[in-house]
């Protein structure tokens, strides 16, 4: 299976730590997504500042602040493994 299908997947879960395991919960439609649609807005973002940094010589770095905006909100909807490769790609 995609990684797509399977944030669209009804199997979907979210991983809750409780001590020192993880227990996992069946994800809403909603909570998917809401989180497709951040994913979506991430790589947006991240692809117009990958054009513009090809495009212009001198760095913006305000233009940094929404790309790095989202990767906060993934940090709270996403699994840590999500964040770690948006922080990558940031």
């Amino acid at each position: 299976m995609h990684p797509a299908e399977r944030l669209s997947s009804p199997y979907a879960a979210t991983g809750v730590h409780h001590g020192s395991s993880i227990l996992f919960r069946p994800c809403s439609a909603g909570r998917i997504d809401d989180r497709r649609h951040l994913y979506k807005d991430f790589i947006e973002a991240a692809s117009r500042l990958y054009t513009d940094a090809f495009e212009h010589d001198k760095a913006d770095t305000s233009k940094l602040v929404n790309l790095y905006a989202l990767v906060s909100r993934m940090r709270v909807r996403s699994s840590p493994r999500i964040v770690e490769s948006a922080e990558f790609a940031a």
